[in-house]
């Protein structure tokens, strides 16, 4: 809204497109803005959610909040986001955490000032809590003091049917077993789960109720 992006203007002007080498020719888009030299109190990285961007308003908003407190920041479109689509061959997905980290150590490498910070928004929030993981135990992003992860997508496949209708479809849970449609058919016929009428013909079934149904077997706790 125009309330929430009113004081984005010096962040806007402050604001450089940044193509990143992220290696095995994978490019990512990116926009740094930065305070004068000894002027910055650290680097954020801000990271969108799914089929958002650098300038996605929630993005914007915390830049230019973050900016007006003295941060630099580093808007990060993930692959084929923003106005990114030109850059790579393959197409996004969800477990592209290689590529992110990558240019999460370009980020710190090229542009901080002071310690690095990334801040991750749902899908985004995903991706920054796994960087957080590559960092302890494999792969160090340097400088990185904090991950902050917002509404993070902590089973995509769940959250991307949430995204979708917020209930599974039939075929959804069916995939989501790995059944069939006329299984999944049959055992809402017989009352094995439960499934609610979304209209005259959808029906829908709460993917969370189905997870408390489903119990160990075997030797499993």
């Amino acid at each position: 809204s125009k309330y929430r992006l009113k004081d984005t203007e010096e962040l806007h002007r402050s604001s450089t497109p940044i193509i990143l080498p992220c290696g095995e020719g994978v490019h990512l888009l990116g926009l740094h803005a930065r305070h004068p030299e000894g002027n910055s109190r650290g680097l954020v990285a801000l990271i969108h959610g799914w089929e958002g961007s650098a300038d996605s308003t929630y993005i914007l908003a915390t830049a230019g909040y973050l900016f007006r407190l003295g941060f630099d920041i580093f808007r990060l479109n993930l692959r084929d986001h923003g106005d990114s689509h030109h850059l790579n061959e393959g197409l996004f997905h969800g477990a592209l955490i290689r590529e992110t980290c990558a240019a999460a150590k370009e980020i710190s490498r090229r542009f901080r000032q002071g310690s690095l910070y990334i801040v991750g928004f749902s899908l985004g929030g995903n991706f920054a809590l796994r960087l957080a993981i590559k960092h302890s135990l494999e792969e160090n992003i340097p400088h990185l003091s904090h991950v902050f992860a917002i509404s993070p997508a902590l089973d995509p496949h769940k959250a991307t049917l949430a995204i979708d209708g917020g209930l599974g479809v039939i075929a959804q849970t069916a995939d989501y077993l790995g059944l069939s449609d006329k299984t999944i058919r049959n055992w809402i016929a017989a009352g094995t789960i439960r499934a609610y009428r979304a209209g005259s013909k959808v029906i829908r079934i709460d993917l969370d109720e189905l997870d408390a149904m489903l119990k160990p077997v075997g030797g499993a706790r």
